[in-house]
């Protein structure tokens, strides 16, 4: 019976130095995942938030615009809701991608329906941005789509 216990264990371990290689090389990969995935958030956010902190800028500078046309209140108006955007961006741009995460998650746990609202509006500003991207990539498209649905081709001259 010694015999037969040895070669169970035997040959359970070279089974289980397989499987602690595998879990090893698993561990690994999903590390490296992580990290990966950590990079491009982060290189995302500040990417976003050099884009903000442009458009804040070119908010300011309508500010200033609308003060030199004699529109002082308008231009304060305008100058005040872009320094606030501005500090939004810059504390945007200081946090750790992990924390806007948790951020993000406890205001729709708090707001849900503010938080849905701006998802909402947000969906619907890309998808404005989208279709008006892919009307100015292709110019050459015909915009009336009238011959094609008549079910033939027009002829020429015609």
């Amino acid at each position: 019976m010694s015999n037969s216990s040895q070669s169970k264990s035997s040959a359970a371990s070279p089974s289980k130095g397989i499987a602690d290689e595998i879990k090893d090389k698993g561990e690994q990969v999903l590390g490296q995942a992580r990290e990966g995935a950590g990079q491009f958030a982060e290189d995302r956010k500040n990417h976003t938030a050099d884009y903000l902190r442009a458009l804040a800028a070119a908010a300011g500078s309508g500010a200033s615009e609308l003060d030199r046309q004699g529109h002082g209140a308008t231009a304060a108006f305008v100058s005040n809701v872009a320094g606030e955007f501005d500090g939004m961006v810059q504390e945007l741009g200081e946090r750790p991608v992990g924390r806007l995460v948790d951020d993000i998650a406890d205001f729709a746990r708090e707001r849900p329906v503010l938080f849905f609202g701006a998802a909402f509006l947000v969906g619907l500003g890309t998808a404005r941005f989208a279709k008006s991207s892919a009307s100015r990539r292709e110019p050459d498209k015909p915009q009336d789509p009238a011959p094609a649905a008549a079910g033939g081709t027009p002829e020429p001259g015609a």
